[in-house]
C-alpha cells in the first residue's frame, strides 16, 4: 500500500500547482481498494504490473489483504452492501466507507468477478453506465441511495 499515500500526494501536489482553493482530500485507503479492485480483475501482464506496483505476490495476497480491510470497515465481519461502517464507536474513530466501480456498459463485466471479488471480498456492485451521457452519470452518482 506504499504506493497509494505516494498518488494521494502526487494529486494533492498538482491541485496546489494549479492554484486551487478548494477543498481537497485524497483517501490513499480509497486509491488502494480501487488498484485492489483492478488487480483482481486483471490477468497477464496487466496483473504482473498490478501486482508489482502494488508489492503482492500474487492476486490471491492481494485478495485476502482487501478481505480483512473490508472487514475492518465492517467492523470485524457481517454486513455489506455499498456501504459498510464499523459500529463499535468505544473501540475508537467509526469508519465509514462507500465503494464501488463505475464501469462502461460497453464493457460488461464477467459474472464471476463480480459474485466473487465485488460482492464477495469488497462488499459491493458495480454500476454499469454510459459514459458518453454525462450528464445521466453526474446525476446518478449525486443522488444518494
Amino acid at each position: 500500500m506504499e504506493f497509494c499515500p505516494r498518488i494521494a500526494n502526487e494529486l494533492m501536489l498538482k491541485e496546489i500547482k494549479k492554484g486551487s482553493s478548494k477543498n481537497i482530500v485524497f483517501s490513499p485507503l480509497s486509491i488502494n481498494i480501487a488498484l485492489n479492485m483492478l488487480a483482481a480483475g486483471s490477468i497477464g501482464d496487466t496483473l504482473e504490473y498490478m501486482l508489482g506496483l502494488l508489492g503482492s505476490k500474487n492476486a490471491d495476497e492481494i485478495n485476502t489483504k482487501s478481505s480483512k480491510m473490508m472487514a475492518v470497515a465492517e467492523g470485524g465481519g457481517g454486513g455489506g452492501g455499498t456501504g459498510s461502517s464499523s459500529k463499535n464507536a468505544s473501540d475508537g474513530p467509526i469508519l465509514t466507507m462507500i465503494n464501488g466501480p463505475w464501469v462502461d456498459q460497453c464493457f460488461p463485466l464477467v459474472p464471476t468477478f463480480k459474485e466473487e471479488v465485488l460482492k464477495g471480498i469488497f462488499k459491493c456492485e458495480a454500476n454499469n453506465v454510459d459514459f458518453r451521457t454525462k450528464v445521466i452519470f453526474l446525476s446518478q452518482i449525486s443522488s444518494p441511495n
